[in-house]
């Protein structure tokens, strides 16, 4: 996809067992921009277009509001189903709005900002294949 969502409906998708799913990442930033997310090399494995060449855009504050119900479901039933398995979280991808609420609870120093949005990797072209969102 050569485009990055802007609506809710583009971004909250439900399998045929009613569970929640998001076409979204999450990461965190610190006050100096620093990036709290998985290494680059671990996201570049999770596409067929991946590339180290990583490009994340947050999405407009209001939609990024609108999915908090979302997310908050998304982390209840991890923990429900994986507990606090920080290392699971750490190393599989696909976890990463788990991830950011561990990393933000117990790292409160470092005054994370959430953000919410779009992944995408640069292609040979310059083009941005955007994976998530």
């Amino acid at each position: 996809m050569d485009v990055t969502h802007t609506h809710l409906a583009q971004i909250v998708k439900h399998n045929f067992l009613g569970q929640t799913s998001l076409d979204a990442h999450m990461w965190l930033e610190d006050k100096n921009g620093n990036v709290f997310d998985y290494d680059d090399e671990t996201l570049k494995n999770v596409s067929a277009y991946g590339t180290l060449k990583i490009v994340r855009k947050e999405f407009p504050k209001d939609l990024q509001i609108q999915l908090v119900p979302h997310i908050l479901q998304i982390q209840e039933n991890d923990q429900k189903n994986f507990g606090l398995n920080r290392q699971l979280f750490n190393t599989v991808p696909g976890h990463c709005f788990m991830r950011s609420k561990l990393e933000k609870k117990n790292n409160p120093k470092k005054q994370y900002k959430v953000k919410v949005g779009s992944l995408g990797f640069v292609q040979p072209d310059g083009r941005i294949f955007w994976e998530y969102g």
